[in-house]
């Protein structure tokens, strides 16, 4: 991936997590966390990456979304053991 790339999936990235933020702030329902999940995932597939590629995009979820998401024992689990 070259530096033009790596940029721009940056940005998707960064985009995805606020978005992803701004949905669940105070959401209850599970219907709108499902929803606000489901659009924050086809958002990170929009680049196309696949393998170590996917490496640089998934920290930088983390580091903007991560709270958010270790609320979910599933998410959790799957980020700490992934294995």
């Amino acid at each position: 991936m070259n530096a033009h790339d790596a940029a721009a999936t940056q940005s998707i990235v960064r985009a995805a997590a606020e978005r992803l933020v701004a949905d669940l702030a105070g959401a209850t329902e599970q219907s709108v966390v499902d929803a606000a999940l489901d659009r924050c995932l086809a958002t990170l597939a929009s680049p196309g990456l696949w393998g170590k590629d996917t490496q640089g995009p998934r920290h930088a979820l983390w580091r903007l979304a991560g709270p958010l998401l270790e609320q979910g024992g599933l998410q959790s689990r799957a980020r700490f053991n992934p294995r």
